[in-house]
């Protein structure tokens, strides 16, 4: 089935017996990375990743096809069982990526595990940070200083807006002051506003790590696939 990856998860896998083991294999000849929780798990596409030493709990799964043709989708993983496993199924007539979750370790549709998010949309596999200079980390350092000493949302949106008009972020770094709003509906406005002055609109999908339900992510993948 090609090559499998092996991922240990930083500060999350703890004690393996409290750990669970995630497989992503491709059903066809397709390719893909896989981010985890907003990190990526192997640098290179592969047919097959696994991923161990995952916390128990809900994860945001972001699984990147580069061969045949690049896209993107998403699920809200609940990492319960010790071993679990993902098909990744590309289906060519309508362009779509869909991940199943196993049954073979007891999973089923009563799980309470959410079906995974269609985004058709073209995504390279690396940020191409040399064709233009992205706002320095000491910058934002500074921006998100003032965000946090700032008591209303309305505040830091208006100090956000301009600071990203005027200045070239990443999508990351654009992450990193999404989270410094109070409110759910406070970090959806902005993320939606400073969409249009990202310089890395392709990677745009990690900036939902930010928000906490379902529900909310799914409504910016869906404002970024319309873009």
């Amino acid at each position: 089935m090609g090559i499998a990856t092996m991922a240990q998860r930083p500060g999350q896998h703890g004690d393996l017996h409290q750990s669970t083991e995630l497989t992503l294999t491709a059903m066809g000849n397709e390719q893909f990375v896989v981010y985890l929780d907003g990190d990526i798990v192997n640098q290179h596409p592969q047919r097959q990743v696994v991923v161990r030493g995952l916390k128990r709990g809900e994860h945001d799964v972001y699984v990147v096809l580069d061969r045949p043709q690049r896209k993107i989708t998403m699920m809200v993983y609940d990492a319960r069982l010790d071993r679990d496993e993902c098909q990744v199924m590309y289906d060519r007539k309508s362009g779509r990526v869909e991940l199943r979750v196993s049954e073979r370790y007891g999973r089923n549709d009563h799980s309470g595990h959410r079906p995974p998010t269609m985004m058709p949309q073209p995504v390279p596999m690396q940020p191409q940070t040399e064709h233009y200079t992205h706002c320095s980390d000491q910058e934002v350092d500074q921006m998100v200083a003032m965000l946090h000493a700032e008591s209303f949302d309305s505040t830091r949106e208006k100090l956000a807006m301009n600071f990203v008009k005027e200045h070239h972020l990443l999508a990351n770094q654009i992450v990193r002051l999404c989270r410094e709003f109070t409110f759910e509906s406070g970090k959806k406005n902005f993320m939606k506003s400073a969409y249009p002055y990202c310089v890395d609109p392709e990677n745009y999908a990690i900036v939902t790590t930010a928000l906490t339900y379902s529900s909310d992510k799914e409504e910016i993948l869906d404002f970024i696939s319309r873009r």
